[in-house]
């Protein structure tokens, strides 16, 4: 007997998919008085989802089985490059040189005072210019291991978990029908 409240399906685009319309009549068996399907829907609908997530489950396995397993490329590249640098260089001095001169006139630097002599300062400005060519050169090696034994081993078991699932789900599936349907 089905636990459910069956439908008559009269006039119902949806009754072939429907497990109301479907299921086996039980000997106390409730019927909605009226088809509850209107505008296009029906809010009561119990779609038979089994088939539809069956495919998406097999689907799904199948994009992984392809999409999973890839190549190991191997690639080393070389890297050269030549630099100019240019560098300019500008130094500026200052400084003073102490003349003998007039023994009358004192001068006065920091602390001391000193006679007869006359300061020169030396403000100097040099530039230095500087052209270097560097050239590099480095070699780029990528490290590679064969991961295909490593590959092989975990596609099988996959395969076998695939299997045991789709296995699992068909009997979760036939005992779900079974207990509903009677």
């Amino acid at each position: 007997m089905s636990d459910i409240t069956k439908c008559s399906g009269f006039n119902c685009p949806l009754k072939d998919n429907c497990k109301r319309y479907k299921a086996i009549d039980g000997m106390w068996q409730s019927y909605f008085t009226e088809v509850p399907y209107k505008d296009g829907k029906c809010e009561f609908f119990l779609g038979d989802e089994s088939k539809s997530t069956l495919k998406k489950i097999i689907l799904g396995c199948l994009v992984l089985l392809f999409v999973s397993c890839g190549t190991i490329k191997k690639s080393s590249s070389v890297i050269e490059e030549k630099t100019t640098t240019e560098t300019d260089i500008t130094k500026f001095s200052n400084s003073f040189t102490l003349e003998p001169v007039n023994l009358d006139k004192p001068i006065l630097l920091g602390k001391d005072t000193i006679y007869n002599t006359r300061v020169i300062y030396n403000n100097s400005k040099e530039t230095i210019k500087e052209k270097q060519n560097v050239d590099f050169k480095e070699e780029k090696k990528e490290k590679q291991v064969d991961y295909s034994e490593t590959i092989k081993i975990v596609a099988n078991r996959f395969m076998w978990l695939v299997g045991i699932l789709f296995v699992l789900f068909i009997v979760l599936n036939w005992i779900k029908n079974k207990t509903t349907l009677l």
